[in-house]
């Protein structure tokens, strides 16, 4: 079973090569009228495009793919491709290296919601910790299992326009948010 805490050894090493963050509840967040689905203190933000959930031991890109990363925000438009062009990304991301890793993966469905915030809107994910988020669909890993048969082979995936879980086929575009374990 792995650790609900950060490694101190890997959380010292990365605050000894990058400066965290301090966040708070971007201006697309409604502070106090909806209580917070995630506590600010569970993300830590690095200068370098990387951001990690202490609560859930996981390292997310803090950019969209297809989004470049600069000190205080993401630039560019994030990619919007079928799950199976996301699948092909990702490979592909990992043989370059990307961030400095090549362990990279789309994450879950459950993963995915994680980082939702219900108390954003339009997109329900809060832009201080994720900006340049845009307001459409993410594509997890899981596959919907009521779907039967190639032709109805379909993926779950989290809309942040509502921050509902939704369903599409493999053709369906939608963006994708990468992440990777840290054990």
């Amino acid at each position: 079973m792995k650790s609900p805490f950060l490694k101190p050894t890997l959380l010292a090493g990365l605050l000894a090569i990058t400066s965290p963050q301090a966040l708070a509840l971007g201006g697309n967040c409604a502070e106090g009228l909806i209580s917070a689905s995630n506590d600010l203190q569970q993300f830590v933000q690095f200068d370098n495009g990387l951001t990690i959930d202490a609560t859930t031991n996981l390292m997310w890109a803090t950019c969209s793919v297809g989004q470049g990363f600069e000190p205080g925000g993401c630039s560019g438009s994030a990619s919007s491709m079928s799950w199976s062009q996301s699948l092909q990304a990702v490979e592909q991301l990992n043989a370059d290296g990307f961030l400095g890793f090549a362990d990279w993966r789309m994450p879950n469905v459950s993963e995915l919601d994680s980082i939702v915030e219900r108390a954003c809107t339009d997109p329900t994910i809060d832009l201080a910790v994720w900006p340049g988020t845009p307001s459409a669909f993410f594509h997890s890993s899981t596959p919907d299992t009521r779907a039967t048969g190639d032709r109805f082979a379909a993926n779950r995936w989290i809309d942040c326009s509502t921050g509902l879980e939704s369903r599409s086929g493999h053709d369906g575009l939608g963006h994708i948010r990468l992440v990777r374990d840290l054990d």
